[in-house]
Formats: structure tokens, sequence, C-alpha cells
């Protein structure tokens, strides 16, 4: 008979070790891209993942699943999607361990799969794929019921409720259930301090869960590219630094070969949000890529991931086909640039970020709409 192995903290909870993982840290999974945008989609939307080192060579082994109750038994709970730690956000290395975020956006409109983190009483499962397979968290949220797993990669292991002590039992002295509960969370997430007490706190901040805050050199918010004539603009934020001496910018024509083009001095010591920007002039290329290094003091650095530009004249902007029913694909767009789809009467119907094409229309009802990128407007029509 196959067996489940549900390995959780209390080792580490009893023994007060300094190091511990694989676990879940941190987990949002309801919150808007823009809680003022009618819109609304469930986009940012993450499992954070500490594990310590050494780290596997296959990230593959290690899989972020979440789960939803049984529709007509909520202590059964049935796999909804899953996704591997090599398929991530972002990572950052620390001295003992490193953190990997998985995202799970509720929308096309990102490149993503739909069908997001669901909201109330879902939950979260990290398992390490073998045989057999072990799960070594798993959490579920806005309830204190448990919940037994059917199916997927964590069959047979059981959930424990998040909650802010160690116990985790609900409706013990002092302990109480941490949960979001609002459809109009932006920026606010579950995050844990690895002793299974958790804390709803903003995800621009952050718990450590295993290793003093020093030992995170630099939590970066955002990288964003944007063309400027024939400049590139790229902006970046911080939401905390330490030991952070500069920042170096890569670029490559190809996506694989990069050079140093230029170099940022970091804060140094802050926990407060700080911004950096740098003007790549004068560039050539189509088709730009760049990175972001980010150096301590002392040598070590650390690499975020790659972001896109294209150089396309605006006037070259096309869109096909301009009669459509489901899809329309965009040429001589960048990737970084937002569009926004609008009705004859001018009402924003749609807002989106260019870093997916073809463009979804198929909510749209039979009629003519307006596809603005920049100062760009393209007319189409709705035929079914």
């Amino acid at each position: 008979m196959k067996r489940i192995f549900l390995i959780t903290l209390i080792l580490g909870g009893v023994l007060g070790l300094s190091a511990q993982g694989p676990l879940i840290t941190e987990i949002s999974y309801d919150n808007n891209y823009d809680q003022d945008d009618p819109f609304g989609i469930d986009s940012i939307e993450y499992v954070e993942v500490y594990i310590n080192n050494p780290q596997p060579t296959d990230l593959t082994s290690f899989i972020v699943a979440t789960y939803n109750p049984d529709s007509g038994d909520n202590t059964v709970a049935n796999l909804h999607k899953w996704r591997n730690l090599e398929d991530t956000l972002r990572t950052w290395a620390t001295p003992n361990g490193k953190y990997y975020v998985v995202e799970f956006p509720d929308s096309t409109f990102f490149d993503f799969p739909t069908g997001g983190m669901n909201d109330g009483q879902n939950g979260v499962a990290l398992i390490e794929v073998g045989t057999p397979n072990i799960v070594h968290q798993f959490w579920r949220y806005e309830t204190c019921e448990d919940f037994t797993a059917a199916d997927g990669p964590a069959t047979g292991a059981t959930s424990d409720p998040i909650t802010t002590d160690f116990s985790r039992v609900c409706g013990s002295s002092g302990v109480s259930l941490v949960q979001m509960n609002s459809a109009l969370s932006t920026f606010v997430t579950l995050q844990q301090n690895g002793f299974g007490d958790w804390e709803l706190a903003a995800n621009t901040s952050r718990i450590a869960p295993l290793e003093n805050d020093s030992n995170v050199p630099v939590e970066l918010i955002n990288f964003d590219a944007f063309r400027k004539e024939t400049n590139v603009k790229l902006e970046w934020s911080t939401a905390s630094e330490v030991n952070n001496a500069y920042f170096e910018v890569l670029y490559s024509t190809n996506g694989v070969d990069y050079k140093a083009i230029g170099q940022v001095d970091g804060k140094g010591e802050s926990s407060e949000r700080t911004s950096y920007d740098f003007l790549h002039l004068n560039v050539e290329s189509d088709i730009n890529y760049y990175k972001l290094s980010q150096y301590d003091y002392d040598g070590k650095s650390e690499m975020f991931d790659a972001v896109l530009v294209r150089m396309a004249n605006e006037n070259s902007i096309s869109i096909y086909p301009t009669v459509a029913f489901d899809y329309i694909q965009v040429e001589g767009a960048n990737f970084s640039d937002d569009y926004i789809i609008l009705g004859v009467d001018g009402r924003i119907l749609q807002k989106a970020n260019m870093n997916s094409t073809p463009i979804d229309v198929s909510f749209l009802n039979n009629g003519t709409y307006f596809l603005k990128i920049g100062d760009v407007v393209k007319r189409f029509i709705i035929n079914k």
C-alpha cells in the first residue's frame, strides 16, 4: 500500500532548531491586481517556499499543490492546481537556504493558467515527489476544520489550520485563525515564522521564518523596463535592504549572452521602500533583454529574472483579425506595454499587460471596439 508521510514543524518548534525546511513561508490567495480596478482579477496569488541547503538538483521534484474541499464532504479535499519549484516567479538565496515564489494568478492575461487559488476554506500543500511522496506541509486556511487529500500528490495527507499558535488547534485559549477574508485585499499575505505561527501582513514586508532578516540582503518588489523613444528606462524598487552595496544592470539581445552596461549604488541598510532607475541610451536592437544583479559589500551577489523590451515603432503596431470572435493578435507592441479595450461609448471594458498574446476577447458581445496601446488606438469588430 502506498504510504504518504506528513512532516510538520513539531521537531523544530519543540527543539528550537535554527534551520528547518522545506516549508511554506507565505501564502497570498485573495489579492486583486488593483483594488480600484473594476476588472478585479485575483492576479497577485502565490505561495512562497523555503528550502534549506543543500538545494535540490531537480526542482521538479518539489510540488506546490492547491486543494479545495469536496462539494459534498467538507472533510475531503480535491486537487485544484499544482506547479513545481522550477516554474517560479522569483528566487533568492540566503546563507542557509533559498526561497522560491510559485505564482497561481487567476488570469490568462499574465500568461498563467486560469483558476488560481480559490478564496474561502481551501488549502495548500508542499510535496516532495518520490517513493513514497513526502508531504512536508499541508495548510488549510479560513477554517479550523481539517480535510484529507483524496487525490493528487498529497493523497492521504491531512491538513492543519493556519493559526497564530504552534499548537494549530483552533478554539483553544489564545489561539485564533489567521485569514484574509476580503476580496479587496491588495498586497496582503499570510506569513509564517517557521514555528507554526502565522500573521496577516503586507507582502512588501516579511517575517523571516528561519533566519535573521539580515540574511536576506534585498527583497525586490518589482523590476520593469519601458521604451522611451530610442532609449530604455529600467525601474525597480526594494522593500528592504541589508548590506546592499550596488546593483549591476546586464543587457542582452538574445536572452542568453549578457554584458554589464551600468551600475547603481544601493541604499546599504533600509527597512523602507526604495526606488531606483537606469536609462539605457540609444538602443539599436529591436529585442532587448535586461537582468539585475545585486551585490553585497562582501562580494556576494544575487541575480533577478530578466525583463524584455521591444523597440518597434508605435506606428507599426497592428492587430489581426480586425473582425474577430475569440482572440486578436498584436504585432509591434512591447511586452511591457499596457492595453485597454474600450467600447464605442469610451467605457473601459478591460485593461491588462501585453506580456500575454493573443488577447482573449471572447467575453465581448457583437459590436465595434477599440484597443488602445499607449497613444495608438486600433479598431476591431466582434462578430460571432
